[in-house]
C-alpha cells in the first residue's frame, strides 16, 4: 500500500510538467520497450519513450524483455505521456516510485538511447556509462541498433515458400501450374484434389450450420441475446432513475429539508447508491476473473469477457476487444460466440 501511495504521489507531482498520466498495474511485458498497463479505464499499450530496445530476433532481445519484466512486471507504476504514435501506443516515461524505468533500461545496457528523437543529457550519459562498462548488449561486439535492424528487415526481399505445383495465390486461393497435352490444357491431380477437399469443407460447414438451426440451438441463442438486451435496457433505466433520485436528494439536503418522510426516502436512496457501487465492484471483479481465465483458454470466460466489453459492464466499452474474444471463443466451437459475431456484423 505504501508503494502504491508513493507511485501515485510521483504521478501527481510530475503531471503538470509532462502533460498526462496513467497510474496502473503492469499486466504484460511484450518486449524491452513495450508493456501493457491496466487501470480503471481498461488496458493501455505503452511504448517506452526516449529508448529503443533490441528486437526479439536480435542478440540480447529476450534478455532485455526479461530485465524490464523483473523491474516492473505485476507492479503498480506511473506513466507520464503527452502523445501516442501512429500505432495508437502511448509514448510515455514509466516511473516506479521515483525511479525512471526508461533511464534504468539504458543504464543497465538493455536499450539504446533513441538519439534521433531525444537529446536528454541524463540518457546520453547513461548510455555512455553502459557502453564504457560493457553492460548488457554492449558486451556484444558491434551491436546493431534496432532501428537499423528493422530497416535491414524491410529492405531484405521476402522469400515465400510455395507448395509443390502452386505458382502463386490470388485472393487467398492457390494458382496451380498447368500443362498441355494434345493441344488441351490439363488439370493437375493436385488441383483436382484441392477442389475436392474444398467442396468437402463447404459441405461440412453447410451441414453444421443447418444442424445448428434445426436443433433449435440457434433460436435459443437468439432468444437469450434478446432477453439479455432487454435486461440491459432495464438496468440502464434503473440507473438513470437512481441518478435522478441522488440529485434530488442532494438538492433537498442543501435546502435543509429533513422531514421523517424524506429521511426514509433518503435512506432508501443511500442504500441504492451503495448497492450500485457494490454492483459495479462485482462486475469489475468478474471482468478480472474472466480476463485471467480467458487467457488460459476457458471458453465460457472468453464469451463472458467479450460480452462485458460489448456492453461496457465493469469495463470501458470496446467493440474491437469484444470481437476479439468472441472470435477466440468461436474458434473453440462456442455457438453463442458465433451468433454474437453475426450480430455484430463480423464473419
Amino acid at each position: 500500500m505504501k508503494r502504491v501511495a508513493v507511485t501515485v504521489a510521483a504521478c501527481v507531482a510530475a503531471l503538470a510538467a509532462f502533460g498526462k498520466e496513467i497510474a496502473g498495474k503492469v499486466t504484460r511485458v511484450s518486449d524491452g520497450d513495450t508493456v501493457w498497463v491496466s487501470d480503471s479505464l481498461g488496458r493501455h499499450k505503452v511504448r517506452l519513450n526516449r529508448i529503443d530496445a533490441p528486437e526479439s530476433g536480435q542478440p540480447y532481445g529476450k534478455e532485455s524483455a526479461a530485465r524490464l519484466k523483473s523491474l516492473i512486471g505485476g507492479k503498480v507504476v506511473c506513466v507520464e505521456y503527452t502523445s501516442t504514435d501512429q500505432y495508437g501506443r502511448i509514448l510515455g516515461i514509466i516511473f516506479l516510485g521515483d525511479t525512471d524505468i526508461n533511464l534504468q533500461m539504458v543504464r543497465d545496457g538493455c536499450a539504446w538511447h533513441y538519439k534521433h528523437f531525444d537529446s536528454t543529457p541524463a540518457y546520453v550519459e547513461a548510455e555512455n556509462d553502459a557502453q564504457a562498462a560493457k553492460r548488457g548488449l554492449w558486451a556484444y561486439p558491434d551491436p546493431i541498433p534496432p532501428w537499423e535492424f528493422r530497416k535491414m528487415q524491410r529492405e531484405q526481399p521476402r522469400q515465400v515458400q510455395l507448395p509443390p505445383g502452386v505458382i502463386g495465390f490470388v485472393g487467398g486461393e492457390p494458382i496451380f501450374a498447368k500443362s498441355r497435352k494434345g493441344g488441351f490444357v490439363q488439370t493437375s491431380d493436385l488441383e483436382k484434389q484441392y477442389k475436392r477437399d474444398r467442396a468437402k469443407r463447404d459441405e461440412e460447414e453447410t451441414r453444421k450450420r443447418s444442424e445448428y438451426w434445426l436443433s433449435g440451438q440457434g433460436s435459443l441463442d437468439r432468444a437469450r441475446h434478446r432477453l439479455e438486451s432487454r435486461m440491459a435496457r432495464r438496468k440502464a433505466y434503473e440507473m438513470t432513475q437512481l441518478a435522478q433520485n441522488m440529485r434530488t436528494h442532494d438538492q433537498l439536503e442543501q435546502n435543509g429539508v429533513g422531514s421523517d418522510t424524506w429521511n426514509d426516502c433518503a435512506t432508501d436512496v443511500r442504500e441504492k447508491r451503495k448497492a450500485a457501487v457494490e454492483m459495479e465492484n462485482t462486475q469489475k471483479a468478474e471482468v478480472e476473473w474472466c480476463q485471467e481465465q480467458a487467457e488460459k483458454g476457458n471458453v465460457d470466460a472468453q464469451y463472458k469477457l467479450a460480452y462485458h466489453y460489448e456492453k461496457g459492464w465493469g469495463v470501458q466499452k470496446d467493440i474491437d476487444l469484444a470481437v476479439h474474444w468472441y472470435r477466440r471463443a468461436a474458434a473453440q466451437g462456442d455457438s453463442a460466440a458465433k451468433t454474437a459475431l453475426y450480430r455484430l456484423g463480423e464473419r
